[in-house]
């Protein structure tokens, strides 16, 4: 789903730090060890690192960042926001505080306030493709289908690549009892990402929705 590969991002942000103290040199050294375990799923060992990079320097946004998005992976988003909120406060330019902020505004199903969050990340960061998607995904959890189709057209507009933003606009059109347009976009989401699990089985809800069983069982299978 496109909302972890957005949480996943915030690993790999560029961070800028004054040289020369030893403080600020064993922050960094916590902050990558964080990364790792993170990278690796080990979630808890991720939020001890971070806990202790903040402990020792607590303007280190990225780990705010990085520890709000190992809450959210682990499934406590009240947490994930209150990481956030401070990231977002020492800098309130980083579009990704944002759109993560906004993921886990929708988990708590509060979709008016992701909505407002990723509309921040947008201005702050336009032409990012992923952005419009999730924003799209959220408008259509919030029953706004045509802004949600608005905004899958749009990624698809920056990256005609991007099989998650097909999945998405296809998933509108399901909730919109549009099956034959579905079925379009997910045939391209599924030509760009032939492993793409969830494609083949809203594909396979798309023809079951037209009567065609047998494809889609046909899609059941490859899922």
């Amino acid at each position: 789903m496109v909302i972890f590969k957005i949480i996943i991002g915030l690993l790999r942000l560029p961070f800028t730090m004054l040289p020369g103290t030893a403080t600020q040199n064993r922050a960094t050294k916590m902050y990558r060890d964080g990364v790792r375990f993170q990278e690796k799923g080990l979630l808890e060992e991720a939020i001890a690192e971070y806990d202790k990079v903040i402990e020792r320097d607590p303007y280190f946004v990225q780990a705010y960042c990085n520890r709000g998005s190992a809450y959210q992976q682990l499934g406590k988003p009240e947490l994930t926001i209150k990481d956030l909120d401070e990231a977002i406060r020492l800098r309130p330019k980083l579009a990704l505080s944002y759109s993560n902020r906004a993921t886990a505004h929708g988990a708590m199903g509060n979709f008016d306030k992701a909505i407002r969050d990723m509309n921040s990340a947008i201005y702050l960061n336009p032409k990012f493709a992923d952005f419009y998607n999730a924003r799209g995904y959220l408008q259509k959890q919030a029953g706004k289908y045509r802004p949600a189709l608005k905004d899958c057209d749009r990624a698809i507009t920056i990256d005609a690549k991007f099989a998650d933003a097909y999945n998405t606009r296809a998933d509108v059109y399901l909730s919109l009892n549009q099956p034959e347009e579905a079925v379009g976009d997910l045939d391209e989401a599924i030509r760009l990402d032939r492993r793409f699990t969830i494609a083949y089985v809203n594909r396979s809800f798309a023809w079951t929705m037209m009567g065609r069983d047998t494809e889609a069982q046909a899609d059941v299978d490859m899922a």
